[in-house]
């Protein structure tokens, strides 16, 4: 058997002339169980006036696409909205990221977390609504987007996603942009935040749907594999 992530992935592996039947999709999980649970989640949209924003990853601009989170935030709220956006991360495009925050007018809406522990990390996205991945370019499959989904955010991810065909339902579930066009991403986040309740809509589905995807299910596929009951 070959295994590989997604329906992305497994049809690549077909393209390469792998057999259908042998071929194992193996998804990636999260541990969902270390997440609040809906019922003290849904909180935050009732009592927060400022719109949290977040990303997680690596600071590499053609990999994570941070800057084109920035110029999108610029374009729909600009520096007078009521809004933050984190960058939980480092990496080589951290400086960069500085100078655009600061050119675009965003020092007070920009907040760079630097490097967070794994159970901070829960606490801090656990208290934002939407989670911005717009990846540029191919991004296998962006375990961010599941932690995102996990935590009751709103995911905002681009077409280059591999998780954008598995577990994101434009609309539904999260929300998907062509990659590299923060113009589209800009009118979506405006089209999101027009209505409080949309917002808070689109969360609960994609925290339903996150919880249909434990650890187990990528467990039992490998013990199906190895003949273990």
């Amino acid at each position: 058997y070959v295994a590989s992530t997604g329906k992305r992935g497994v049809q690549e592996l077909a393209n390469l002339g792998i057999p259908l039947k042998k071929i194992i999709n193996l998804p990636f999980a999260v541990n969902t169980s270390v997440y609040p649970c809906w019922s003290l989640l849904y909180k935050k949209f009732n009592n927060s006036k400022q719109i949290k924003f977040i990303s997680i990853g690596r600071v590499v601009n053609k990999l994570k696409g941070h800057d084109i989170a920035i110029k999108s935030l610029s374009r729909a709220l600009g520096a007078r909205g009521n809004w933050k956006y984190f960058i939980a991360g480092l990496g080589p495009d951290y400086v960069k990221l500085k100078i655009l925050t600061s050119k675009l007018g965003l020092k007070k809406n920009v907040v760079f977390l630097d490097w967070v522990e794994k159970n901070k990390l829960i606490k801090i996205i656990s208290k934002c609504h939407i989670l911005l991945h717009p990846s540029p370019f191919h991004d296998p499959y962006p375990n961010a987007v599941l932690e995102g989904l996990s935590a009751g955010c709103v995911v905002m991810v681009s077409s280059a996603c591999g998780v954008a065909h598995d577990r994101v339902l434009h609309k539904k579930t999260g929300l998907i942009h062509k990659a590299g066009d923060s113009r589209q991403l800009a009118n979506q986040i405006i089209w999101l935040l027009k209505k409080r309740e949309r917002l808070k809509k689109i969360a609960y589905k994609g925290k339903k749907m996150s919880n249909n995807w434990p650890l187990s299910r990528s467990s039992m596929i490998i013990y199906k594999i190895l003949g273990i009951k």
